[in-house]
């Protein structure tokens, strides 16, 4: 099945819903009244979406890896913001856990896509590549040879 829309991914949805559920986690408490830490974890949540996103909008194999990427990396800065908001005391344990369970998946996600989209674009190895010059360059000099050999006759009719 071919996934033509960024709303197919899987790790689009989930990182989705993990974004929402940070900013009804964020609405209240001790945590929104630390302005610059809870802007920063909204941010890395709606990060990951978003650039998951932009890549698959941007139409290429490469630009939707290099986005996915980032949105990699922004899951990564996510699941270290909820350990600090878990050490300060923002977060109980038991939701640490939960959330920083469901970034991992997440970022395994990611990385799976990411991997599979570069096993579908896998470049010619070197030796596939000279195996494929030296045929067209021998078929090349045959039909130089051929064509050196017909020179000044006339074509059979």
């Amino acid at each position: 099945m071919k996934l033509s829309r960024f709303e197919d991914l899987d790790c689009w949805q989930a990182a989705t819903e993990l974004a929402t559920e940070i900013y009804h986690l964020t609405k209240d408490g001790e945590v929104r009244k630390d302005f610059g830490f809870c802007d920063q974890v909204r941010r890395a949540a709606v990060s990951i979406a978003s650039n998951i996103a932009e890549g698959k909008e941007r139409g290429t194999a490469n630009e939707l890896i290099r986005f996915l990427f980032i949105a990699k990396g922004s899951a990564g800065e996510l699941r270290t913001q909820l350990f600090i908001a878990h050490r300060i005391g923002y977060l109980k344990a038991d939701k640490f856990q939960e959330l920083n369970e469901r970034v991992e998946r997440i970022g395994g996600m990611i990385g799976n896509l990411i991997k599979a989209l570069k096993q579908k674009r896998k470049p010619f190895s070197r030796y596939t590549f000279l195996a494929f010059l030296a045929l067209y360059l021998s078929r090349s000099l045959i039909n130089q040879k051929q064509k050196s050999d017909n020179f000044g006759q006339r074509p059979p009719e």
